[in-house]
């Protein structure tokens, strides 16, 4: 894609999304991902709005932790998603709103929560194998 001033994008049944595909979309806010195998985000210092569902990811992808200005991460029914990785949440410093929605192999939500300093909404919900929280938890005060 040729455009450089998309804000919003909704990507819906691709395996694997075409290289390049999110490059140089510094004016994406909005990302939403359904039906579709994502393995690194680049290049998006402006998105605030992560939406990943029905994807088959086993983990977070990478570079997530360099989305800065995100503040809302939703995954809903990701179910190969085990855990979190523990740095993988480090840089999501403006992260106030985090989703987990019937993951039904999410069993780790890791130490890495410490990190999510602005968190103040965070919803876990249908994910049958996650039996206890870090105590990392207690830590956020936003919360």
């Amino acid at each position: 894609m040729n455009t450089t001033v998309l804000t919003s994008l909704r990507i819906s049944g691709f395996n694997e999304l075409p290289a390049g595909l999110l490059q140089n979309q510094k004016q994406l806010h909005q990302l939403q991902l359904i039906y579709c195998s994502l393995k690194s985000l680049s290049n998006l210092s402006s998105l605030k709005y992560l939406g990943i569902a029905d994807c088959s990811i086993e983990s977070l992808p990478s570079g997530l932790q360099n989305l800065s200005s995100l503040e809302t991460l939703k995954l809903d029914c990701c179910n190969s998603l085990v855990s979190f990785p523990v740095n993988g949440l480090q840089g999501l410093s403006s992260l106030s709103s985090l989703w987990i929605n019937n993951c039904k192999t999410f069993a780790s939500l890791s130490e890495g929560v410490r990190y999510l300093t602005s968190l103040q909404d965070f919803i876990i919900n249908g994910c049958p194998e996650l039996i206890s929280l870090p105590r990392s938890i207690q830590h956020l005060s936003s919360l």
